[in-house]
């Protein structure tokens, strides 16, 4: 049982990044130092203790000592970087216990399991830090559009104040013209009306 859920670990994460969920540029890019900096230096490390490793204390103080790296691939790249790391300690581990001839069959065991318990909580941890990270960018993606939103929102207010402020001064030119052309034609008309009652006067036509 604990070999297939050891496997299950292994192959089910791997599965996924294989098949569903494969790994971004960002992945790539931090594996391109987190892998030769990090990961394989600290294999070769325990694997150097576990093959030396005389007494059971040892041998399980390395692979405790084989999560640190986990730990750190999964607070760097989430359940994915936990994983690589995570399937190679564990193969380390094996291969470890196998080449060890004062390593017993119940140290490499009860290694594997202490693996594979914290190994789960591992990827779980990866796995939160992961969708912390995405809803971060998920985010920051609609705090940009929100500000864009708001830039047009304001470059639409300011044309409208615009707007209005040349329809305010158009209504003001039409009223002054209106007004300019009522004075101008009423200014004439009383002019000729004048002109007439002055004719008629002359005329001696009073009815008219």
């Amino acid at each position: 049982m604990l070999g297939d859920y050891i496997g299950m670990l292994i192959l089910v994460p791997l599965a996924l990044m294989a098949v569903k969920q494969r790994p971004g540029s960002r992945h790539w890019r931090s594996w391109r130092i987190d892998l030769p900096l990090i990961l394989f230096p600290s294999m070769l490390a325990a694997a150097a203790l576990l093959v030396s490793a005389a007494d059971y204390q040892t041998y399980f103080f390395v692979t405790g000592l084989c999560l640190i790296p986990v730990t750190y691939m999964a607070f760097r790249s989430g359940w994915q970087g936990a994983a690589i790391a995570l399937t190679s300690i564990s193969l380390l581990i094996e291969f470890g216990g196998y080449l060890n001839s004062h390593a017993e069959a119940d140290a490499t065991m009860e290694s594997q399991f202490f693996i594979a318990a914290t190994g789960s909580a591992l990827l779980l941890l990866g796995a939160s830090i992961e969708a912390l990270r995405n809803n971060r960018i998920e985010l920051h993606r609609h705090n940009v559009a929100l500000k864009e939103a708001n830039s047009q929102l304001e470059g639409l207010t300011d044309q409208l104040r615009e707007t209005a402020r040349r329809n305010l001064t158009l209504s003001e030119d039409v009223r002054r013209w209106i007004t300019a052309e009522l004075h101008d034609e009423l200014g004439q008309n009383l002019t000729a009306l004048q002109v007439r009652l002055k004719v008629a006067e002359n005329a001696g036509d009073r009815t008219a």
